[in-house]
């Protein structure tokens, strides 16, 4: 019963921060936090499209991408929109911290929302990150390699963070599999409740300001 309650709540808070209304003088910088999820449900979609067609296979993987582009009906266009789609989204993601840094709103009751918008950020960061490993071709190799040896460098941490991403002692099958997995699985599902409790921690402090 705890688990029901506990997901009407989450459900009711969701539906005050969508009905919540808006200040005229807001409307415009409110823009880029829709622009960001609109752009994630976009990604999200034709990520879906793109996983039919590839293969997560060192061998097979660029073969896979060239097939998409070259020989299915759109599939180009899906693709461009799949990259194009991200690269907005880092840079609207990026003007939405601006402007909340900017306005104050990391301090105060909207404390919680700011850590979830950049937690967001980093996720999202982690998805473009991951998505260009998979085409699996030498510009992916060598990125992989050079984002792993940066974070080797790391002291304390960056070892075991660098083995773990690596998945063996060196960049290969086991590599291409966990970025496949964190960018197919983990991090689409890690955005998806981050923006939960985004909207739940927003109508909870608009709450308290009115109140």
């Amino acid at each position: 019963m705890s688990s029901k309650h506990g997901q009407e709540g989450l459900l009711r808070a969701i539906g005050s921060a969508l009905r919540q209304p808006v200040p005229p003088e807001y409307r415009g910088w409110l823009a880029f936090g829709w622009t960001c999820t609109a752009l994630l449900v976009v990604l999200g979609l034709s990520g879906a499209l793109l996983s039919i067609y590839y293969l997560p296979a060192v061998d097979a993987a660029a073969a896979s991408v060239r097939f998409l582009v070259r020989e299915v009906t759109w599939g180009w266009l899906v693709r461009g929109i799949h990259r194009w789609g991200s690269a907005l989204l880092i840079g609207f993601a990026t003007l939405q911290l601006l402007r909340v840094f900017l306005a104050g709103s990391y301090r105060g009751a909207k404390a919680g929302s700011w850590v979830l918008g950049v937690l967001l950020f980093a996720v999202v960061l982690g998805l473009a990150f991951t998505g260009e490993l998979l085409p699996w071709d030498p510009d992916s190799v060598a990125l992989a390699t050079s984002a792993l040896e940066g974070t080797n460098a790391i002291p304390i941490a960056g070892p075991p963070l660098a083995g773990l991403m690596r998945g063996s002692s060196e960049v290969g099958v086991a590599t291409l599999a966990r970025a496949h997995a964190a960018h197919a699985l983990v991090l689409p599902w890690l955005a998806f409740l981050l923006l939960l409790l985004n909207l739940w921690f927003l109508a909870r402090s608009r709450r308290r300001s009115g109140s």
